[in-house]
């Protein structure tokens, strides 16, 4: 059961854990997060995550309260002390409290605890179907609290019988709400946007998998009937892993089963966990 939070330096009650309603997050919805796994005990990949959180508090020139070391111990402590061995971990730095509803000032920061995560299994079998959605993030390559669109159209999604969205812009490709998006070409190239898109970790990581596995890469702007084209599409996020996509708007993806590369990478990123869990153990 998880018991505490940790706030503002602070192992925190979970019902006693508050912030006042003047916070900027609160009254503008101004504020960043990061989200990773803990298994074993042991956060994953923290380091990376920790990095990313700290440059996204620096493009909304919000102050962490601590060095990324003293932010990673306290992840540690917040682990410990709950005694879970499997776990989701929310980072949160706001706005803080705002005295005129509108300027930044001492940042609060928080790091929450949740209950371990899974994608159903399922999913990973049959693979999911996607639609396109006109939409460029703000800040992109910040993990910011705005999640206004993607929490908006979910009700859309459903009624088109969808499981997830993947905004474009300009007819060129950029991510999905909560995910990055990969595609392999006729040739068998793994090809994923870069340019105004997050800096995911599993993103970061299977790439290191699929260099390791012999796979060309390419990291550009990748242009939105390439979709359409592909043999095999998959998403990545550290809830997801590497999850199959096999319909775009309707229209199957290559045989629109799930392929036999996207398995291959999901098989291959679940080792490179093991081995990460492992190591620290």
């Amino acid at each position: 059961m998880i018991q505490y939070y940790h706030i503002n330096g602070e192992l925190t009650p979970v019902a006693e854990a508050q912030l006042h309603v003047t916070d900027l997050a609160i009254m503008r919805g101004y504020g960043v997060f990061d989200y990773f796994r803990a298994l074993g005990g042991r956060a994953l990949f923290v380091e990376d995550y920790v990095r990313r959180f700290f440059n996204s508090a620096g493009l909304l020139q919000l102050e962490v309260p601590c060095s990324q070391q003293e932010l990673m111990e306290r992840i540690q402590v917040l682990l410990d002390e709950n005694g879970e061995d499997k776990a989701g971990i929310r980072l949160i730095l706001t706005g803080g409290y705002t005295t005129d509803s509108y300027t930044p000032v001492k940042p609060n920061l928080l790091i929450l605890q949740h209950p371990y995560a899974t994608y159903p299994a399922e999913a990973y079998e049959r693979g999911i179907k996607m639609l396109t959605y006109d939409y460029r993030r703000e800040l992109p390559v910040a993990k910011t609290i705005n999640y206004v669109t993607g929490i908006r159209i979910q009700k859309w999604l459903k009624e088109n019988g969808a499981d997830a969205v993947l905004y474009y812009d300009n007819d060129t490709i950029k991510e999905s709400d909560r995910s990055n998006f990969f595609l392999i070409d006729p040739s068998g190239k793994m090809i994923t946007p870069k340019d105004d898109v997050l800096p995911g970790i599993t993103r970061m990581k299977v790439i290191e998998v699929a260099r390791e596995l012999g796979f060309t890469v390419e990291e550009r702007p990748v242009r939105l009937e390439e979709v359409f084209e592909a043999q095999e599409a998959f998403m990545t996020s550290s809830i997801k892993g590497v999850l199959p996509v096999v319909s775009m708007d309707g229209k199957a993806i290559g045989s629109g089963q799930v392929g036999e590369i996207s398995g291959q990478l999901g098989r291959g990123f679940e080792a490179l966990v093991e081995r990460y869990v492992m190591a620290k153990v």
